[in-house]
């Protein structure tokens, strides 16, 4: 009798609490509100630093490059600004025996110092580097010009010398669309009074983020085909006159927010 008094109340307690569930269940309400997230970016103003320059193989990269006019000579800046000219190689085509054969030299590859790896530089090639952090994507353009022919200091002229930048190559890490218009080849006019080279430009909606123009690459399939350290080359004709000096001469690289492709 005790055992039925026992499971009869053990029963009456779990249908009480069937029912205090279902009744619970039955007035139970459910509701929701959205919040909102946002960021907005802005383009960072004149006074900031520059972009520092990076690897033009692997532009995940941050290196910095040695000068082959003078390795003890810090390299210059970029430009500040939202649009700006990070970086170019300066160029040496090293020492030459004179000649009266037509020569083509080629410069020397472009040295970088990977600042986690140590103070060991190693080759890489002759690049351009420039970045658009406008957030626009209004589109840009990248010239370069010869400011007259090789020189020595006293005004002697190496006539008919003329560079040439070849294997022209775009690298990026950016998302955004490629500059849509990548010179291969680019022939300077040594008499430094005709018009700048176009190098590189993006049409509007392109060209966010940093943008790298390489000369010569390392990624073919065997050494013979690289292109790497033959990426900028000074043709000179046998017939120029040549002294025993050093000739030389400036280049003038341009970024500009007007796109001469549109």
């Amino acid at each position: 009798m005790k055992n039925f008094r026992k499971v009869t109340g053990l029963m009456s307690i779990a249908i009480l609490g069937a029912v205090m569930i279902n009744s619970t269940s039955a007035f139970a309400e459910t509701k929701t509100r959205k919040t909102d997230a946002v960021i907005k970016f802005t383009p960072p103003g004149d006074g900031e630093g520059p972009v520092d320059p990076v690897d033009p193989t692997d532009p995940s990269i941050p290196v910095t490059p040695i000068d082959p006019t003078d390795p003890t000579k810090p390299v210059d800046p970029g430009t500040n600004g939202p649009l700006s000219l990070d970086y170019a190689s300066s160029l040496s085509f090293s020492e030459q025996k004179i000649t009266t054969k037509d020569k083509i030299y080629y410069a020397d590859m472009q040295q970088l110092i990977d600042p986690e790896k140590g103070e060991e530089p190693y080759k890489s090639a002759n690049y351009v580097q420039m970045t658009d952090l406008r957030g626009t994507l209004a589109g840009w353009s990248l010239s370069v010009q010869q400011n007259g022919q090789f020189k020595t200091e006293d005004g002697d002229e190496l006539k008919g010398a003329q560079l040439q930048f070849n294997h022209g190559k775009h690298a990026t890490i950016s998302e955004s669309a490629a500059p849509s218009q990548v010179q291969e080849t680019i022939t300077l006019n040594a008499d430094g009074t005709g018009s700048a080279s176009n190098v590189m430009a993006a049409k509007v909606n392109e060209g966010g983020g940093t943008h790298i123009l390489r000369f010569g690459s390392d990624d073919a399939e065997t050494p013979e085909e690289s292109t790497i350290a033959k990426g900028v080359q000074l043709s000179v004709p046998g017939k120029s006159e040549k002294l025993l000096k050093k000739y030389a001469t400036t280049l003038t690289w341009t970024i500009s927010s007007i796109p001469t492709n549109e």
